[in-house]
């Protein structure tokens, strides 16, 4: 489900591995994707133990929406799992900043979003109340 979140984050957590090879995938798809985090908050840090590339439901190269029945599916076994939905990584063709698309549904979602640039850059963000924070990336 989505997490419940205690408050403001101060970073996310997850393997270099794992982070690398969603971000590869990104890339490399020729249709605009997004990948779902999921883990658990351990105090004011999001711990992402698993990601999750999300089906387009638009199939566009510039513009994602996550299929309704897909994301169900994989917040129920997350659920089923012990998993929070943690975060979401996505790819702008610009700097890594949020979108005023990205500032809607981050509100929604108030979970990290980390956005990575075509050109290698990434950064993170949460929204907390109308304003929207960075949050630190830790690869491990």
């Amino acid at each position: 489900m989505v997490a419940s979140l205690p408050g403001p984050l101060s970073r996310i957590v997850m393997s270099r591995r794992l982070f690398e090879a969603l971000l590869s995938e990104l890339l490399e798809s020729p249709v605009e994707k997004a990948a779902l985090l999921f883990g658990r908050l351990e105090g004011d840090s999001a711990v992402v133990s698993r990601g999750v590339v999300a089906i387009n439901e638009e199939e566009s190269p510039t513009h994602f929406r996550v299929d309704p029945t897909f994301l169900l599916r994989a917040l129920e076994d997350a659920d089923a799992r012990g998993e929070e939905f943690v975060g979401l990584l996505h790819v702008h063709p610009a700097p890594p900043e949020p979108s005023g698309e990205d500032l809607d549904f981050m509100r929604i979602n108030p979970v990290v979003w980390i956005i990575a640039s075509r050109s290698g850059e990434y950064a993170a963000y949460q929204a907390v109340g109308e304003g929207v924070r960075r949050v630190e990336i830790e690869l491990v």
